[in-house]
């Protein structure tokens, strides 16, 4: 995906195109699936009603962990940028039974 995206699209990150790109590889091989079933605290998991590409992991990491809880709010990727006011709200939820 990175691939397709200029170099200046990495500059406001502070990183370089090759160092994003090499941090998803090794990402892509990192699996930490059986740990999250050792997570014990109260989670919330966000997903934008149009974020198809996440949609099937923000569903599996509520059901794996045991405390985690699933919002759906609207919007894709970066709700917290879309939806600032909404995703707070939720936020603040997950601080309030802490």
């Amino acid at each position: 995906m990175f691939r397709f995206q200029p170099a200046t699209a990495f500059a406001e990150l502070g990183v370089t195109k090759q160092q994003v790109q090499s941090l998803t590889v090794s990402l892509m091989a990192l699996d930490l699936t059986s740990a999250l079933a050792t997570v014990t605290v109260p989670t919330a998991v966000v997903c934008g009603t149009r974020d198809i590409a996440n949609r099937g992991a923000a569903k599996r990491l509520t059901q794996i962990m045991p405390n985690a809880t699933l919002t759906h709010l609207p919007g894709g990727h970066e709700l917290n940028r879309a939806q600032p006011e909404q995703f707070a709200a939720v936020i603040q939820k997950l601080a309030n039974q802490v």
